[in-house]
């Protein structure tokens, strides 16, 4: 963890919650392992062929739902460093957050540039050869994911909070004789 991370959460992010639920539309979350730790959950697939059904199938096959767990895990090292007994004598379940709007954006700032370094990467694997998945183009859903997070980075004011601009992708090397 880096050294502005753990002081962060050692020091000032210690107001952690329990609650019976994720947000609706979370595509990932930490929730209490039922005994007295905690674990990474992300949706599952259903198997009812719906619109939903396909895109967490197609997420998990291009490997976007990797990056998102990377992401989650991030998290669970925070949580971990902030309040590490939050989960003691709670059941399976219960989902896991900071009560302090400038810990959740702070956690969310290092957690997305976990998360964009890793869909960078499939980025760049998907510009050099598709991959599709239930019909669905992987280099068009990595994109789309990715401009989706970018606005994410300025709704948590990350560059405000001393974090710098958003990550971008790698820089390419041309080519020689291109």
């Amino acid at each position: 963890c880096p050294k502005k991370e753990k002081d962060r959460f050692t020091r000032m992010c210690h107001d952690c919650v329990v609650e019976n639920k994720p947000p609706d539309d979370a595509g990932g979350w930490i929730e209490c392992d039922g005994q007295g730790g905690f674990r990474v959950r992300t949706p599952t697939p259903k198997g009812d062929g719906t619109r939903d059904d396909i895109w967490i199938k197609v997420q998990i096959g291009c490997g976007i739902n990797a990056c998102r767990e990377l992401h989650e895990t991030r998290h669970m090292r925070q949580f971990g460093l902030a309040c590490p007994d939050i989960c003691k004598g709670k059941p399976e379940g219960g989902y896991v957050n900071f009560k302090a709007a400038g810990c959740v954006k702070d956690a969310e700032c290092f957690a997305y540039q976990t998360d964009l370094s890793c869909l960078y990467k499939l980025q760049e694997q998907y510009d050099k050869e598709d991959k599709f998945v239930e019909g669905v183009s992987c280099k068009k859903s990595v994109d789309y994911v990715i401009k989706a997070k970018l606005p994410r980075w300025d709704f948590y004011e990350c560059q405000k909070r001393g974090f710098g601009p958003a990550p971008q992708p790698p820089r390419k090397e041309p080519t020689p004789g291109k």
